[in-house]
């Protein structure tokens, strides 16, 4: 999903964008090198060591208003 940690130790973004938001699951370990994943079911993040692992991707998408999910969708 993009989201890892750098070799100071900091959670960032693939694109260097403010990490301000996270939802990591309880319990996880945030530190050391890893990257993040959803875990769909309940929608929580959680760390992996492996970032090489192929796991499915997250894309941002910002509506316009001619554009709206709905008519995506249908």
């Amino acid at each position: 999903m993009g989201a890892s940690t750098t070799i100071t130790g900091n959670w960032t973004w693939s694109d260097e964008s403010s990490f301000s938001y996270n939802n990591f699951a309880p319990n996880q370990n945030k530190t050391g090198t890893l990257c993040a994943y959803l875990n769909v079911k309940d929608g929580t993040w959680r760390t992996n060591k492996d970032c090489s692992s192929l796991l499915s991707c997250i894309c941002e998408f910002i509506p316009s208003q001619n554009n709206t999910i709905n008519n995506l969708i249908h």
